[in-house]
């Protein structure tokens, strides 16, 4: 009729032992379980009460993954009535070092024919997301690298009904929230609540409701409905009206965002989306998407590209994205595209949905030319102080969505340059110097050069003439993505000594020398230089000869 017990438990070899019973998946866990409680017995109840501890709490995936409670301290006093099939709790309380939690007055149900659904009432104080985080990353894929503090209060109530799960709270506060990532700008918010009416069957994986996150940077309105057809297909329905500050937004996203992307602006947007998708085969959910919106910003910022106000009509039909055409202004000159991504596609690919003029007089700058513009050509490999303007025709684009397929990327078209300057590596002295230019006086122009990038390597259709004053320096061959270089650079002087000029007719064969090296460090094979100069005078002393020989 009464019974008092201590208990202890290594939980490292209690796993061992009773792993069949004690069954967490791939997780192992750790740390020391003492108890000491009272049980009483009558005919149709059982009543427990008691208090425990657990130290040096643990738990560890095999992808290293860990997180750890030092010190948890448990009080409870339940009943079971065995007759009507329930376990009511009185009360339940956990104190840790991330947040105290406690149920009062709760109901769970037993057997097959319980006389009451399931009615839980939940509390949490003082929940500390720092100590959380670790915990969040294990079980809820939340990114490793990100970092996360606020201390949330929450009232939940959990109810039950013919294996349905009702999950309501009205009263979720979080003080002080903080999401950082490395070298990122953190997001901060002192204020935001939570409100959520929620339905879950985990047996038919369906779930429908609506959630609210309110805070002074980002208000959103989710209504969300997943539902089974004949348990073989799923049909998600919903729709989200999004309040936002780009700013907040971007910092909360920086994981997910493409490095260096900055954004700016308020908006208010909604999007509506439906999936119909095998139940058994998540995955095809993005495949099968279909969604509408519109999305843009104030400002934005990427890889040295300065975007003025923009506004993008995004859809969504059949897993296929479509952004309609746009067009806006970037570093003083205009920007302007329209294109797709098939997310059925392996790997997945953004493409242009038509041969466009995306860049029109764009001001380039140093951050643009590290980026992009010394993979079109190893002149501006490690330049600084660059500045001139920029226009590319696109025939063909396309980007794989994930950075590991970067050798898919297929980019064909015409790009141009006037008005160049800039300030170059020690190889690029030696063109100028060759040419008697400047490096930091002397206008440069790069004539239209249709290039293919495909398979990792990019190649000129013909050689790329870049006019150095008027002088013409030519640039053949292949850049890899990969950083090397198979090239030739046609200086602007002949082996005869003679120096070609823009739009006159240059006598003799100019000078060729091989470009060896990486982009990182590009080296013109200067010892080339003097083999030509040689051979030029042997053939211009046998010119001579033939000429009198003739006479």
């Amino acid at each position: 009729e009464s019974l008092k017990y201590n208990a202890e438990a290594n939980l490292a070899k209690l796993q061992s032992e009773l792993g069949q019973f004690i069954n967490i998946g791939q997780y192992q866990m750790s740390g020391e379980v003492t108890e000491s409680g009272l049980i009483s017995i009558e005919e149709d109840k059982i009543a427990a009460s008691g208090s425990g501890t657990v130290q040096n709490l643990r738990l560890s995936s095999e992808e290293g993954l860990s997180a750890s409670e030092p010190m948890a301290n448990i009080e409870f006093a339940v009943n079971m009535d065995r007759k009507k099939n329930l376990v009511l709790i009185e009360s339940a309380i956990a104190d840790a070092s991330l947040g105290r939690f406690s149920i009062k007055d709760g109901i769970v149900p037993l057997g097959d024919e319980p006389a009451a659904p399931l009615s839980l009432e939940i509390s949490a104080h003082n929940v500390n997301f720092e100590k959380l985080q670790p915990f969040a990353v294990m079980f809820a894929s939340f990114p490793k690298d990100m970092q996360l503090a606020g201390i949330a209060e929450s009232e939940m109530k959990i109810t039950s009904e013919n294996d349905t799960f009702h999950i309501v709270t009205e009263k979720t506060n979080i003080k002080n929230i903080e999401f950082s990532s490395p070298g990122k700008k953190p997001f901060k918010e002192p204020n935001a609540s939570i409100v959520a009416d929620i339905e879950f069957n985990p047996i038919e994986k369906t779930y429908s409701g609506k959630l609210d996150l309110l805070s002074d940077q980002i208000n959103v309105h989710i209504n969300l409905s997943n539902q089974n057809k004949k348990n073989q297909t799923s049909e998600l329905k919903g729709n989200a009206e999004l309040e936002y500050d780009w700013s907040a937004v971007s910092a909360l996203a920086a994981p997910y965002l493409p490095e260096g992307l900055t954004l700016q602006g308020k908006r208010t947007d909604a999007i509506n989306f439906t999936s119909e998708y095998p139940t058994a085969q998540a995955d095809k959910l993005l495949p099968n998407l279909n969604a509408e919106g519109k999305v843009g910003f104030e400002q934005a910022g990427y890889m040295g590209l300065d975007f003025g106000p923009t506004d993008v009509e995004i859809q969504v039909q059949s897993g296929v994205l479509k952004v309609s055409p746009f067009t806006t202004t970037v570093n003083e000159g205009r920007f302007s595209f329209a294109g797709q991504a098939d997310f059925k596609e392996k790997p997945s690919l953004f493409r242009i949905a038509k041969p466009m003029q995306m860049i029109k007089d764009v001001k380039v700058n140093d951050e643009i030319t590290n980026k992009f513009l010394k993979y079109v050509n190893p002149l501006f490999a490690n330049a600084v102080n660059v500045s001139g303007y920029a226009n590319f025709n696109c025939e063909q684009l396309a980007i794989p969505l994930k950075a590991e397929s970067r050798n898919d990327a297929v980019v064909i078209g015409t790009i141009s340059m006037n008005r160049v300057r800039m300030q170059g590596s020690n190889w690029v002295g030696q063109i100028f110097t060759t040419s008697r230019g400047d490096p930091k006086g002397t206008d440069m122009t790069i004539h239209p050069t249709r290039f293919v990038l495909q398979k990792g390597f990019l190649r000129y259709d013909n050689e790329m003439q870049v006019d150095v004053g008027d002088n013409p320096v030519n640039f053949g061959g292949v850049l890899g993505l990969d950083k090397s270089l198979d090239m030739t650079v046609t200086l602007p002087y002949t082996s005869r000594g003679r120096t070609a000029r823009v739009g006159r007719e240059t006598s003799g064969r100019r000078i060729t020398l091989p470009l060896k090296g990486t982009l990182d460090k590009p080296e013109l094979d200067m010892g080339k230089l003097l083999e030509e100069l040689l051979k030029g005078q042997l053939e211009e002393q046998l010119r001579k000869g033939l000429e009198d020989l003739f006479k």
